[in-house]
């Protein structure tokens, strides 16, 4: 705080405010796109809504499935590994 010269939770504050916590990654895109071809629009409306509001906090379930560092399944995955 001394060097800042502001308390962190003010600093965090800012810091979300300016980057969001969800993005639009491969991986999601990839999910979203595989259940649509089984004729499965859910993902893909569920990615919809989490993205129309990605700085706010959308719930423990959002957290767990859409804000996390590439999923094991994706990470040998060329285009979804290195590119997300």
């Amino acid at each position: 705080m001394a060097l800042e010269g502001r308390p962190p939770a003010e600093r965090r504050a800012e810091m979300e405010r300016a980057n969001p916590k969800y993005i639009l990654r491969n991986t999601m895109a990839l999910e979203a796109y595989e259940a649509a071809a089984r004729g499965d629009y859910s993902v893909a409306e569920e990615v919809r809504r989490l993205l129309c509001r990605p700085y706010d906090e959308q719930g423990s379930e959002a957290d767990a499935r859409w804000a996390t560092p590439t999923p094991q399944w994706a990470r040998t995955m060329p285009g979804l590994h290195t590119m997300s």
